[in-house]
């Protein structure tokens, strides 16, 4: 039977990278149940036995991991992705399985036109598209513009095939969006790289606007507006009359909110089905908040991140509905002490996963930090707490109380933010995150039940901030000092857990301000081989 697993194993690892799975887990209740069905069946292993068994889990697996498959346009995975092409070309099997196509890879930020490898790849998988009999989705989640009539050859060929879009800015109107009414998920990017005249930038809102009114399937709606607040741009969308029936999940970035447009979004959503909420850099969110407040029974994920203005007075009713969250994030909310409203109006008794983290300062202070008190009232507040981020202040070594109560949580995940100390004094950087230095936190951590996963990140890992921002996010000089360093990640991350160990460098270069270029550690180790590579 182990040599059935072995084989069985490797029919396993043959499909690495070609579909979602790659492992027996994944693999369905289908597939699993037959495969003990076989391994049951065989009490004494013969190669024919074998071979039986193999050729069962090929079949079985086929429909599973060919469903969706990955093309990746990143300059590394171009020839992975030829391959994949060629073998769905080449099999009919294969190919019969496929159902739903996800494009990703590219350049970050500002959209451009595929290059000539680029080009290539994709007038490959255009080949694939001509050979496919059915296509149930197809996902466009890259900064690369499209081929112009990539957008009719899906209409005409596969005219039932639903639409997702990472990453439309309204430069190329020609290649996407399609027929809105086949749009599921859609994230919209005005970024200051194509801010264009006033005119062109308030078409571009004009045209979303139209698509939304269109995009009755619409699913997921991200919006990004993100720019130097001049002139009569637009940051806000009319929606007055308009419906969107079908959204559960809505991301918005450098959006403006008087009251009005927040009844708007009100009166558009039907909110009962919303189940994920994002409000970035987001003037006026409390307007949205209150608009909302009482209407939200099924949201289970909330993030509030880099919002200027006061949620203590207008919102913290919003944020009672943390009762019915299962995720919460907070995220530099700018004014002292706002997160901290926040949470003491918090009860989570649903509440998984909470992060509570502050941007790191340019100025050299260090940021503020949860207490032992309120992480121990947070523990109190959330008894099905199973993944937790925070800030973790390092200025006088680890902080050994604030470890400890950390150790008493029931965590399945736990991430630690901390500083990086660029343009800082040393002292907001030093125990160093490194083998020793993860080693101490891991048995600190781990001091009364093995945690699973630990993650610790140094510096600023999130997405590029807008480009003088100020009036985005109210702290224009911190931002426009540290947009160099964010917009190339600059920092470690190290994480330790039960299953081996990886460690990758993290592509950089060197940055406007700096030479440092930063490295990435993935770190997954069991207690006892914290430390060891492999």
């Amino acid at each position: 039977m182990a040599e059935i697993a072995k084989m069985s194993g490797e029919c396993l690892r043959a499909f690495k990278g070609k579909g979602r799975a790659s492992t027996f887990e994944g693999l369905g209740y289908e597939v699993l149940h037959r495969i003990l069905e076989l391994v049951e069946q065989t009490s004494t292993p013969t190669l024919l036995a074998l071979s039986q068994t193999n050729h069962h889990l090929h079949v079985l697996s086929l429909p599973h991991l060919y469903r969706r498959i990955l093309i990746h346009l990143s300059p590394r995975r171009l020839s992975r992705s030829n391959e994949l092409i060629r073998g769905l070309l080449a099999d009919d099997t294969r190919r019969g399985h496929v159902r739903e196509i996800v494009v990703r890879g590219g350049p970050e930020g500002q959209s451009r036109r595929l290059d000539g490898a680029e080009w290539g790849t994709v007038k490959f998988l255009s080949g694939l598209l001509l050979r496919l009999q059915t296509l149930d989705k197809f996902e466009w989640l890259t900064a690369l513009v499209p081929p112009a009539n990539m957008s009719a050859f899906l209409e005409e060929r596969f005219p039932s095939c639903r639409l997702a879009l990472g990453h439309w800015d309204g430069q190329h109107p020609r290649s996407f969006p399609l027929r809105p009414g086949q749009l599921v998920a859609l994230t919209a990017v005005l970024s200051p790289a194509q801010l264009g005249s006033e005119d062109s930038w308030n078409q571009r809102v004009l045209t979303l606007q139209r698509v939304l009114g269109e995009a009755r399937a619409l699913r997921h709606l991200g919006v990004r507006l993100a720019g130097p607040r001049e002139g009569k741009r637009r940051y806000a969308l009319d929606l007055g009359g308009m419906k969107l029936p079908g959204l559960r999940t809505l991301e918005l970035e450098g959006y403006r909110f008087t009251p009005s447009h927040a009844g708007q979004w009100a009166s558009a959503l039907d909110t009962p089905k919303l189940q994920a909420l994002s409000l970035r850099a987001c003037r006026g969110a409390p307007h949205l908040l209150s608009a909302l407040t009482g209407r939200l029974p099924g949201l289970r994920s909330l993030t509030l991140a880099d919002n200027a203005c006061s949620l203590r007075e207008k919102c913290t009713a919003a944020v009672v509905l943390a009762s019915l969250l299962m995720d919460l994030s907070l995220c530099s909310l700018d004014i002292p002490g706002e997160y901290r409203a926040v949470l003491a109006h918090l009860r989570g008794g649903a509440l998984r996963r909470l992060v509570v983290h502050t941007r790191e300062r340019a100025d050299g202070r260090a940021r503020e930090t949860l207490s032992v008190e309120e992480l121990e009232r947070v523990a109190d507040w959330c008894p099905g707490l199973r993944e937790l981020g925070v800030d973790l202040d390092r200025r006088r070594g680890w902080p050994r109380p604030f470890l400890s109560a950390l150790a008493g949580l029931r965590l399945d995940k736990l991430t630690l933010f901390l500083e990086l100390g660029l343009g800082s004094p040393p002292v907001l950087a030093v125990p160093e995150v490194d083998e020793e230095g993860v080693r101490e936190l891991w048995g600190w951590v781990s001091r009364y039940r093995v945690l699973p996963e630990l993650e610790v990140w140094v510096g600023e890992w999130g997405r590029p901030l807008p480009a003088g921002g100020g009036d985005a996010g109210g702290a224009g000089e911190r931002w426009a000092a540290w947009e160099g360093y964010n917009r190339r990640r600059w920092g470690v991350m190290a994480s330790a857990g039960r299953e081996g160990a990886v460690v990758r460098d993290l592509e950089s270069g060197a940055g406007e301000k700096g030479e440092k270029t930063g490295r990435r550690v993935r770190w997954w180790s069991p207690v006892e081989r914290v430390g060891k590579s492999g």
